[in-house]
C-alpha cells in the first residue's frame, strides 16, 4: 500500500500514480481512457434516437439543453474515475490524494467525487499534465507531496 496516490486527468484520460514517500518518485499504478470525450459532438449524438437529420434551421437537441454530449461524457467518465477512487479509499490504499486537472475536467471531477475522497484529497493543481510522461509529471507536482 502506498499512501499517497496522485490522479492526473483530462476529460479523455486519466493516470493514477503513487509514492512512497512525500519527496520520492511517483509510480503509475493505472491508466484510463475515455474515448468518447474526444469525439465531436456531431458524432456523439448523430445516433441518439430522436434526432432529426433532416431538420434544417435552428439546431435540433435530443439532450437537455443546459448539458452538451461532450459534457455528458465527461461526467461519465468523472464518475467512473471517482467510483475506483471511492472503492480503493475502501479498501484502505491510500490515505491522501493529490489531484492534478485540466481546470474544466477539475471542477466535473470535484462535483462527482464522494465527501470520503474529498476529505483525503490534499491538493489540486489545475493544469493538464495527462500526456507527460512520469518524470515530467513529478517535475510539475511540489517538491513534497
Amino acid at each position: 500500500m502506498s499512501d499517497i496516490w496522485i490522479l492526473v486527468a483530462e476529460s479523455s484520460r486519466a493516470k493514477l500514480f503513487s509514492a512512497e514517500t512525500p519527496t520520492g518518485e511517483i509510480n503509475e499504478i493505472e491508466d484510463w481512457a475515455h474515448p468518447e470525450s474526444r469525439l465531436h459532438e456531431q458524432e456523439i449524438t448523430s445516433d441518439l434516437p430522436g434526432s432529426n437529420a433532416a431538420h434544417s434551421g435552428a439546431s435540433h437537441h435530443s439532450l437537455d439543453d443546459k448539458t452538451s454530449a461532450k459534457e455528458q461524457e465527461e461526467i461519465v467518465f468523472a464518475k467512473e474515475i471517482s467510483e475506483k477512487l471511492e472503492q480503493a479509499r475502501n479498501s484502505h490504499k491510500y490515505n491522501k490524494l493529490l489531484i492534478a486537472a485540466a481546470p474544466d475536467f477539475l471542477g466535473v471531477l470535484r462535483k462527482n467525487l464522494g465527501q470520503g475522497v474529498k476529505d483525503l484529497v490534499s491538493q489540486e493543481i489545475d493544469k493538464n499534465l495527462a500526456h507527460m510522461s512520469t518524470g515530467e509529471i513529478r517535475a510539475h507536482l511540489p517538491d513534497r507531496l
